[in-house]
């Protein structure tokens, strides 16, 4: 989704065996009970800077690398995102924001969110059965953070970078 365009995919969409099932240059919603499952790049949408993702009421399961990769602005709420070889989240940029609510955060190798760069509101999220952390925060990035249930991330619930390196 490019050149300022704008598409809305809703009522049960599936998305299998693709590159990447989507790719936000300008502005998408996914909605209503969407899948998105193993794409063929390992990430299952990417947001460019500059761009504006909805994922809302969504599935996204079972990619090598992500669900999804934000470089822009991500809204992801009330979706499902499990299953993921590297991190289920992985905020990545100066430029990247967005909120995470509402979600079920399952079992994505060693992170459920990585936030390397920008600012992401994390809140009321289940965050469940990662191998390091729940949430991995780079010290050049900014966390807010309050009521998510977390539960078996074997290393730590949350993990910031600078108290690491104290």
């Amino acid at each position: 989704v490019n050149d300022n365009a704008m598409v809305d995919i809703t009522d049960e969409c599936v998305f299998t065996d693709n590159g990447a099932h989507l790719e936000v240059a300008a502005k998408a919603t996914a909605s209503r009970n969407s899948l998105f499952q193993q794409s063929r790049n390992g990430v299952a949408i990417a947001v460019v800077e500059g761009g504006e993702l909805t994922l809302d009421d969504c599935t996204v399961s079972g990619e090598a690398t992500c669900a999804v990769s934000n470089a822009g602005k991500a809204t992801i709420r009330s979706s499902k995102i499990m299953d993921c070889g590297v991190c289920g989240l992985f905020w990545t940029g100066e430029h990247a924001s967005g909120d995470i609510t509402n979600n079920e955060i399952l079992r994505n190798g060693p992170c459920g969110i990585e936030i390397m760069g920008g600012s992401c509101n994390v809140s009321d999220n289940e965050i469940k059965s990662h191998s390091a952390f729940g949430i991995h925060v780079d010290k050049s990035a900014e966390l807010t953070e309050n009521g998510n249930d977390f539960e078996k991330n074997t290393v730590a619930n949350v993990n910031r970078a600078e108290e690491a390196a104290k």
